[in-house]
């Protein structure tokens, strides 16, 4: 049983679907800065990586130093992660249960995505589950110990128990 396997404890809300190596190379703190890079950041860095001619990019070079340390499966994770959090982005307003299915697949690609697991409580808790949606962005803080975002809203949901 891996660490993410503890961390995230079992039960109906556990995300084991990280292998024991994803992003093993960088830090906590950097694994949430790579987490929501734009996906064409991420392309960009994937089409270095295979060696195609890449314009010079302009940005954080910090990011783009983490991101060079990933592997090229890990990249595509990031940005599968990234393209699922924005779909549950753009169905939240139409419907939250399309909306917590993409943030669930967020997750899937990468467990270290602290805003769509926030997203995911969020969407679990406005569809009746105010509890599990609790789990879920209890989680989130784990991984993001520093986010006022998360904080605050998890705040708010436990005062609506």
């Amino acid at each position: 049983m891996n660490w993410l396997w503890k961390l995230f404890g079992g039960g109906s809300t556990e995300c084991h679907t990280a292998d024991a190596g994803f992003l093993s190379a960088l830090s906590q703190k950097d694994r949430i800065q790579v987490s929501n890079v734009n996906p064409l950041i991420l392309q960009f860095i994937l089409k270095e990586k295979n060696g195609e001619d890449t314009p010079v990019m302009v940005g954080d070079e910090a990011t783009f130093a983490l991101l060079r340390k990933l592997s090229a499966d890990e990249i595509h994770k990031l940005k599968e992660s990234v393209e699922y959090g924005q779909k549950g982005d753009a169905a939240a307003g139409l419907s939250m249960s399309q909306a917590a299915s993409m943030y669930k697949k967020a997750i899937e690609a990468n467990p270290y995505n602290s805003l769509a697991l926030l997203s995911h409580g969020v969407a679990v808790a406005n569809l009746g589950n105010l509890r599990e949606g609790i789990k879920w962005v209890e989680k989130a803080l784990q991984v993001d110990p520093e986010n006022e975002r998360i904080r605050n809203n998890l705040k708010g949901m436990k005062a609506d128990l």
